[in-house]
């Protein structure tokens, strides 16, 4: 299935960039050139960097890197990090409520826009809008990630995810796959349990042999009474990080089926990174720039985790230099056995979804998946964080669960964390839905837990 050999993002930069240097050091000196000219581009066209870049701070570094690609020594991600590191980074905050201040085009010129709803700093939705060109780049990435797990006259791909509107995963997607003509469906995002099982038939009945999904409404739906109505060959999981565990489970769950991972940003063009047929963490694309940034703001190097920091490098509609995703990661230090010279990222989840307990011991929201994953009848969950530490989880279960399921789960998760459940109240509800997009996230009330069973340790 899909494209023999593990080197198509390397073949892909050489084939499509016409670089004459080898990997890694002719990819070091043509990102160095795309760094310089995008910066250039921002301070002259992006009102929002023209407003907040100090006055010539941007055209020094530019000159610096192209000084470096021009020149006779060797050229490295760390001498690139350094210089891009003289610019502030750009937070979602400052994208959140000045959207328009980034653009660096006139309206006329924009093919695709899609919104990012905004949480904890403004009510407003980050709209993000792309040039033609800059929608083709993520329709040849997402052509070239496919590779791996679909072929043409073989296999139909179903997106379980936003339906398709201009400039969207969907939209890209759906026109990738058709270049190779390739059925593809956007089912939409499974809904909640009163058309679950209608949806999930629906789905079954067009037979997808890949399916597209956030994991952790992949994992509800292979927990599912009706999971195996579906015949996977492989499934692509994108939107939320995709621990080794789930992994393995979602492919005891479908047998015979393969499950990759993707990362990308709405703000950084949908398609960043795509595991290799090696499965060993995505692989980032040639035309985006990741730093990871520690706690200091300094870069850090590989194998040291921090926030995933991007910097698209063919993106001119809304140029954006060095945005903090608000992700936890690390770029790998170990090359990837397939051979490929392209960077692969380690994701390890939302920044903000991080939470310590009065023991010390510091979890993240999906940690949980780990004890639960132990009882079959929990589908999925959702958390929330109130004052003094105390959690409230709210269950996803199958039909016909146990009643006595919220103490079940809370001892699981007791026996789990052992002494580091010192100090911790845990709520447990029935309830929890498949809605939206389905991605967990940590939420934090004032509010006192209020549960079918209550323990405390």
């Amino acid at each position: 299935m899909g494209e023999a050999g593990a080197l198509w993002l390397d073949r892909r930069f050489q084939s499509r960039r016409s670089a004459n240097a080898g990997l890694p050091d002719g990819l070091a000196r043509w990102q160095a050139l795309k760094l310089a000219a995008l910066l250039r581009w921002a301070a002259a066209h992006s009102p929002w960097y023209g407003r907040h870049w100090v006055p010539g701070a941007a055209d020094q570094v530019a000159s610096e890197l192209e000084n470096l690609a021009g020149g006779q020594a060797e050229v490295t991600a760390a001498l690139l990090g350094a210089r891009l590191a003289e610019l502030p980074p750009t937070s979602p905050t400052d994208l959140a409520g000045q959207t328009e201040s980034f653009l660096a085009v006139s309206q006329d010129e924009v093919e695709g826009v899609v919104s990012v709803p905004t949480s904890g700093t403004s009510g407003q939705a980050r709209r993000i809008q792309s040039l033609a060109a800059d929608l083709e780049e993520t329709v040849v990435f997402f052509e070239y990630g496919m590779r791996f797990m679909v072929a043409p006259g073989q296999d139909r791909v179903a997106l379980a995810m936003s339906p398709a509107r201009p400039g969207n995963v969907a939209d890209l997607l759906g026109q990738a796959l058709a270049r190779w003509q390739i059925p593809f469906l956007a089912h939409g995002f499974v809904p909640g349990a009163a058309a679950e099982t209608s949806w999930l038939a629906e789905l079954a009945e067009w037979g997808p042999t890949c399916l597209v999904g956030v994991p952790t409404q992949m994992a509800a739906l292979g927990r599912h009474p009706l999971a195996n109505r579906l015949t996977l060959k492989t499934m692509l999981l994108s939107g939320e990080v995709a621990e080794d565990r789930l992994v393995r489970e979602l492919e005891q769950n479908f047998p015979g089926c393969r499950v990759f991972r993707h990362y990308g940003l709405t703000e950084a063009g949908l398609g960043g990174a795509v595991e290799c047929e090696r499965r060993l963490w995505p692989h980032l694309r040639d035309d985006l720039w990741a730093e990871i940034i520690g706690p200091d703001g300094r870069p850090q190097p590989p194998g040291a985790p921090g926030e995933i920091t991007l910097t698209p490098l063919t993106r001119l509609a809304m140029p954006l230099i060095r945005y903090r995703t608000g992700d936890e990661g690390l770029i790998l230090a170990s090359p990837c056995p397939c051979g490929s010279q392209m960077n692969r990222l380690q994701i390890f989840g939302r920044l903000a979804d991080r939470f310590t307990l009065p023991s010390g011991r510091s979890l993240r929201a999906g940690d949980f998946e780990a004890p639960l994953a132990d009882l079959p009848f929990i589908r999925g969950y959702d958390l929330k964080l109130h004052p003094h530490t105390a959690l409230t989880l709210s269950l996803l279960t199958t039909p016909g669960a146990p009643g006595e399921t919220p103490r079940l789960a809370a001892e699981a998760i007791a026996a789990w964390l052992g002494p580091g459940a010192a100090g911790l109240t845990l709520a447990v509800i029935l309830g929890h839905q498949l809605e939206g997009s389905g991605k967990r996230r940590l939420e934090r009330t004032a509010e006192p837990p209020e549960a079918d069973f209550i323990a405390s340790w």
